[in-house]
């Protein structure tokens, strides 16, 4: 994978650290009676200036907002680039499960536009960024920010080593990781139907769509916890329906970005091109209240768009499953099964159910190339479990179909 330019060349940081301090603890709110409590720093002046929301990592059960390996490398970049930043705490897997953390941070961007005048911030110039764990919660936030949610609507986000794929990951280590068990309350198990739909449904790739926002995706080659072919794929993904998507690479860069710092030679440059690549969002966005614009819903699709004979187009060619649809609800076909499935315009979501004993084969997350050793490519050259049922979500403009998994389908004929 070639590695991130420098970005922006012409935006340099623009010198605002100054006299102003940090304010800490301030209770953004109190779900369930649990405050919940944030830091902000904004910069000397009139403003308004643009902000981000950030969130720590630490495996959804542990971390906080002024964690100096987690978030700390993001603060003084932004500081010294004249944007305000809120740093949050959110519920963690130990006070509450699944999807509290996700609704904890919208809380928090609501909060922040709320309060926009008191702090002298842009509400139409708001941001996310997050890492790890708080990277797929950034994601999350993001992908249910739906166009009938203009309070949720977010000018980029950034997200630092995000797991974008709760599915593909738990395959990856043959099972839900610890961290997992412990965001749903579920007990080590095999991952069977039930439990891949309650990942699927936490998974940002199974939300995919051409309302995102800008994004940003940032990630060391030799990270030992969040596979770095999933930022690789996530990219893919985005850049098939249009979505506006860079990735920083950080070649032998390990997990949280306090260890880039470390590196011998240390890998600093990441932080002048995220807060330039942020600067640029900032600047292509409009001013004031009613600066962003709700895209409307999109137009129902009819069953006739659908049929034709589709290709899997991303990933190895051992992974090229063929898909045909006649557009009666009843006969996509992969090879040597038949399936049933329905179609919700609405959603312009394919749902596939297999019959027993058949299912859908889960492909290792990216090419065997972008494998770490010989070792993990032979470790990860075998197929996953297979699983009863499949999301494709269908994309009329680009004419595509995308798996809950990121593989993407293209037409081949009508």
């Amino acid at each position: 994978m070639k590695t991130f330019p420098v970005l922006i060349a012409g935006l340099a940081l623009s010198g605002w650290a100054g006299a102003a301090e940090i304010q800490k603890d301030i209770q953004y709110a109190a779900p369930g009676g649990v405050p919940l409590l944030l830091d902000a720093r904004i910069p000397d002046g009139a403003g308004p200036f643009p902000a981000v929301v950030i969130v720590h990592g630490g495996g959804w059960g542990g971390g906080r907002k002024n964690d100096p390996n987690e978030v700390g490398p993001m603060l003084d970049p932004l500081t010294e680039g004249g944007i305000a930043w809120f740093s949050v705490n959110y519920r963690l897997s130990g006070q509450a499960h699944y999807p509290a953390c996700v609704e904890d941070v919208e809380a928090a961007v609501q909060w922040v536009k709320a309060h926009a005048k008191d702090y002298r911030v842009d509400p139409a110039k708001v941001a996310i960024s997050g890492d790890s764990a708080g990277g797929h919660v950034v994601d999350m936030v993001a992908v249910r920010a739906t166009p009938d949610k203009p309070e949720r609507h977010l000018v980029a986000v950034i997200s630092f080593y995000g797991p974008n794929d709760l599915v593909e990951d738990s395959f990856r280590r043959n099972g839900p990781s610890p961290s997992l068990q412990r965001l749903f309350g579920i007990p080590p198990t095999t991952l069977d139907t039930p439990t891949v739909k309650l990942l699927q449904a936490a998974s940002p790739m199974a939300f995919v769509s051409t309302d995102l926002p800008p994004f940003l995706l940032l990630h060391g080659t030799a990270d030992q916890s969040v596979d770095y072919p999933g930022s690789v794929i996530w990219k893919e993904v985005l850049d098939a329906i249009g979505v506006p998507c860079e990735l920083i690479t950080i070649p032998h860069g390990v997990h949280v970005m306090g260890n880039w710092d470390r590196m011998n030679p240390p890998q600093t440059e990441y932080k002048q091109q995220f807060v330039a690549w942020l600067q640029h969002a900032f600047a292509s966005a409009g001013t004031g209240e009613n600066a962003a614009v709700v895209k409307p819903a999109p137009t129902a699709v009819t069953m006739d768009k659908v049929p034709g004979l589709w290709k899997n187009v991303r990933g190895p060619d051992g992974s090229g499953l063929r898909l045909k649809a006649d557009g009666a609800g009843e006969s996509l076909a992969a090879p040597a099964c038949a399936v049933t499935w329905s179609f919700d315009p609405a959603t312009r979501l394919v749902h596939v159910d297999y019959p027993a004993g058949q299912g859908r084969v889960v492909p290792y997350a990216g090419s065997p190339d972008l494998a770490k050793s010989a070792a993990d490519k032979i470790a990860n050259a075998g197929e996953r479990p297979k699983v009863a049922f499949a999301d494709l979500r269908y994309f009329p403009v680009q004419d595509l179909l995308i798996s809950s998994n990121g593989e993407i389908f293209r037409r081949q004929s009508k």
